[in-house]
């Protein structure tokens, strides 16, 4: 699997890589035991079931079991290969991969797509800098800067943001990046340029410049706002390799370490409301690029906090993004409210009319949570008074009361919607039973949730014989330790290991590893999750050092046990044989043995 990579530069990778950092970049984290929770960022889920185990340097999902090592993880969320993740890694710890013997041109054998990924991000980055220094500095950007002074944007949040202009000419960028020695196919692969009949022209000529950044700091592409009448009024960069603007959330990179300090985040709509929020001291906000608020910018979002403020514009786009935000957000379980806004349009215009301290209010008196929002809309789109009105309101809220999956926070709003319609609570709940489309939908939710957690029940509490726990639990301390690898197969031998756990003992035997992480990579894939699993069985509490050299020596006396009860049940079938037979000598002869084997037997109680 690694190729032409040297196995001591992956071994380098791997131990120098902390993989509870290293996801954590991608999933919110919480520690639990001596491992660590998550929303899988691999399949849908509410409940967490992602653990990632820091002394064993791997992961595994109990819901929808896929496990691996840091490796593993790069390769499945990225879609890269094995040597690709291993370059992805080696570039995080400032280690550039060894020239493999044979590498032709000077060049060591790297992948192309990961290559012109960090390139695009090192054009994005000079690009980024280049409209900067524009805007901060060169007279063709008086327009732009007059009117970032008019939103009341100060010249220090412009370095903040890299924010930068296009001159109108169309031909700045080309010029000075072909002198740079850029070309010109280079500049159009990344979204810079747009080919019109006179040629290839700037994409955002006479625009203000927002450079977007990921949760890492690298540029992804842009954003540009038309200083005059020109359409669209907002222009992103198009789809390349560093940039999909429904995977994208503009300010993520400034605002991380609010959000996770403060467990919460503040979703804008534009580029505006992000940048005056954090001015005003906001500095968890992120803005959703525009209107269309996605399900891919949900669970980004969700990978820092599960508590999420929704403060879109009060148009009829804005109140839409608000809802698919919502549903997005419930979905992967996340806790959502939405600012009510009072006598104003969006967060900038409130900001720069109010302040700091009159939008802290609206967090404060105006933040509602998204049931109740949605419960205000329908009771101001219909009228609760009538009886066609009481209806509209109850059915367009039951798919909202059918999202909820506590109980206690479902009859609350079923009570509270009682209250406003002035209806009985059963009217509405007979209501909501009568759903059957959606019912059987919860209940699959519900049935999936059961099975997740019997799994995990599963594992924390493994059936089985003493002697199978035994050998489970023997083959995890065996991964984990070379030293009780060696004592197992001194004392035991790897013959005890049948099934699946010998045939990964065999090839575990086979190869040359250090830790359980270099034993995943080693698997062929088919193998991984299972094996995964298996090395993250009964990892829930702490165990100290001493306690673990116990643990190892009660597995090897429960399975050795195992094993002289059953040469005794031989040797007892044997006896039976040769009393038939009235075989004295073989009488005599399985006597003894069978006096060995219970004085074997005794001692290990008396060990135990």
């Amino acid at each position: 699997m690694a190729g032409l990579v040297p196995a001591d530069f992956i071994e380098t990778v791997r131990s120098r890589t902390d993989i509870v950092e290293l996801i954590g970049e991608y999933v919110m984290l919480k520690r639990a035991g001596q491992n660590y929770l998550g929303l899988c960022p691999f399949h849908q889920e509410k409940t967490p079931s992602f653990t990632v185990s820091p002394s064993k340097q791997i992961f595994y999902c109990f819901g929808c079991s896929t496990g691996g090592s840091a490796f593993n993880f790069l390769m499945k969320r990225d879609h890269l290969t094995f040597h690709e993740a291993v370059e992805v890694l080696a570039h995080r710890l400032g280690l550039e991969l060894p020239e493999p013997a044979g590498a032709h041109q000077g060049g060591r054998l790297q992948s192309e797509r990961e290559r012109s990924r960090r390139e695009h991000y090192d054009l994005n980055a000079q690009v980024a800098a280049y409209y900067h220094q524009i805007l901060t500095e060169d007279r063709v950007a008086d327009q732009a800067r007059a009117y970032l002074t008019k939103r009341g944007l100060r010249p220090q949040t412009w370095d903040q943001f890299t924010l930068g202009f296009a001159p109108a000419s169309g031909q700045a960028l080309l010029n000075t990046f072909a002198k740079k020695g850029f070309e010109t196919q280079v500049l159009s692969t990344a979204g810079l340029l747009v080919s019109r009949q006179s040629g290839m022209q700037d994409r955002f000529r006479g625009r203000i410049i927002f450079p977007i950044y990921d949760a890492q700091g690298r540029c992804l592409g842009f954003g540009g706002r038309a200083l005059g009448d020109e359409q669209p009024k907002y222009l992103n960069s198009p789809e390349t390799s560093t940039f999909s603007k429904s995977h994208s959330l503009y300010g993520l990179n400034l605002a991380l370490a609010s959000i996770r300090e403060q467990g919460q985040a503040l979703v804008v709509e534009g580029y505006m409301d992000c940048i005056t929020a954090h001015q005003h001291g906001f500095t968890n906000a992120v803005a959703s690029l525009g209107t269309a608020f996605t399900h891919d910018q949900a669970r980004l979002l969700v990978r820092y906090t599960q508590e999420v403020v929704l403060s879109f514009d009060r148009d009829a786009a804005g109140s839409a993004a608000s809802l698919r935000g919502a549903e997005y957000l419930q979905e992967l379980g996340a806790h959502v409210y939405v600012l009510d806004f009072p006598d104003a349009k969006d967060p900038d215009e409130f900001l720069r009319e109010r302040g700091r301290e009159a939008f802290s209010a609206v967090l404060r008196d105006h933040r509602l949570p998204f049931f109740e929002f949605r419960l205000e809309q329908l009771l101001q789109q219909h009228d609760p008074a009538s009886v066609y009105g009481k209806a509209e309101i109850v059915g367009g809220i039951l798919e909202e009361l059918d999202r909820l999956d506590n109980i206690v926070e479902r009859n609350s709003y079923i009570r509270l919607v009682a209250e406003r319609l002035s209806v009985s609570e059963e009217t509405i709940w007979k209501e909501l039973l009568r759903n059957p489309n959606k019912r059987a939908r919860k209940d699959r939710i519900e049935k999936n949730r059961y099975n997740m957690e019997q799994g995990k029940q599963a594992f924390a509490s493994p059936s089985g014989s003493a002697a199978e726990i035994a050998r489970r639990g023997l083959f995890r301390c065996m991964c984990q330790e070379r030293d009780v690898w060696e004592r197992v197969q001194q004392e035991l031998g790897f013959a005890v290991f049948e099934g699946n756990l010998g045939r990964f003992v065999k090839a575990i035997e086979a190869s040359s590893w250090s830790s359980p992480a270099a034993i995943l990579e080693n698997m062929p894939e088919s193998d991984q999750a299972e094996l995964a699993a298996l090395l993250m069985t009964g990892d829930d509490q702490e165990i100290p050092p001493q306690q673990q050299e116990r643990l190892v020596s009660d597995y090897l006396v429960t399975i050795k046990r195992e094993q002289l009860n059953k040469e005794i049940a031989v040797r007892s079938a044997a006896l039976q044989e040769y009393r038939k037979n009235e075989d004295k000598a073989g009488i005599m002869g399985v006597l003894a043995e069978l006096d060995r084997l219970y004085k074997d037997l005794q001692a290990l109680k008396n060990s135990g």
